[in-house]
């Protein structure tokens, strides 16, 4: 055996046909003498998934069974199992939704860029919306502060001038607090 500070290598290999001596679903190896069979560095493994041999079951399904069904799929994304976006990763969601997207036509392609562009307008627009509500409250806020200012500064006698200079209330206004 290597030693154990020796660096590991694994390569994941996708067959689309079987090979000879492979006929399970996913085949582990390591490096071995090929007289005696005695493996000398596992640290360098590579495995084999053959993809014809998989099948997806609704039973006890792993995200490696996803992902793998999701390889073997790739050129008919329109038909994945609807068990495989309840379970997906953030990462597998977005290969699934770049396969989507590359088997569009051009027409379908410009449909959905046309989809995308109106979703950042009206996105755009929400921020536009709550980023002026903020500033129209912020304003009022100010507005109704300085009157309540103007108001104590009357009922304790200040000069109508000076209040409308401290608070830019207008003198009409300052009358009739």
């Amino acid at each position: 055996m290597a030693h154990s500070s020796t660096v590991g290598i694994i390569g994941i290999f996708i067959m689309g046909e079987t090979m000879a001596g492979i006929d399970k679903v996913i085949t582990r190896t390591a490096e071995c003498d090929l007289d005696s069979g005695k493996i000398f560095w596992d640290r360098h493994r590579k495995y084999f998934v053959n993809l014809p041999k998989f099948k997806l079951d609704g039973g006890d399904i792993t995200m490696k069974d996803i992902w793998l069904y999701s390889f073997k799929n790739l050129g008919n994304m329109e038909n994945i199992d609807p068990s495989v976006y309840a379970k997906a990763d953030e990462g597998l969601l977005k290969l699934i939704e770049r396969a989507q997207v590359g088997a569009l036509s051009k027409k379908e392609y410009a449909v959905y860029e046309a989809s995308l562009k109106r979703l950042a307008d009206e996105i755009d627009m929400e921020e536009h919306g709550y980023e002026r509500g903020v500033e129209d409250g912020e304003k009022r806020g100010i507005r109704n502060e300085s009157v309540r200012i103007a108001t104590d500064m009357k009922k304790k006698g200040f000069d109508f001038t000076l209040i409308h200079e401290l608070t830019n209330v207008p003198i009409e206004e300052i009358e009739k607090l």
